[in-house]
């Protein structure tokens, strides 16, 4: 199966927002998620957060479509805001034609 981002590995994060009166539902939703992701879809890790977001789900897709599917479940019970990292050293390579890129390397 062809990545998205070159041939590294793509890693989704998810700061979710509970909706109050949905928490029970929400906590059983994150535990199956957890326990049975969608298909292709590896779970990094689960956390619960102090501040702004009540928790914060870690997790590879191979394709844009598995990360949204993934996603979808999560709205049931509240609003989340899905940040797409890409590690460094898979993405060097992509990189090394932009302009703001090469200028890290005469620093």
């Amino acid at each position: 199966m062809k990545r998205f981002f070159g041939s590294g590995t793509v890693i989704f994060i998810s700061l979710i927002n509970m909706n109050e009166s949905k928490q029970e539902e929400a906590f059983k939703s994150l535990d199956e998620i957890q326990k049975h992701p969608p298909e292709g879809v590896n779970i990094k890790g689960l956390y619960f957060l102090l501040g702004e977001y009540d928790a914060l789900l870690m997790f590879e897709a191979p394709t844009p479509n598995a990360a949204l599917k993934l996603a979808a479940k999560m709205t049931l019970f509240g609003s989340i805001k899905t940040l797409t990292a890409v590690p460094f050293s898979d993405s060097k390579d992509d990189l090394e034609g932009i302009y703001w890129y090469k200028k890290l390397d005469n620093i």
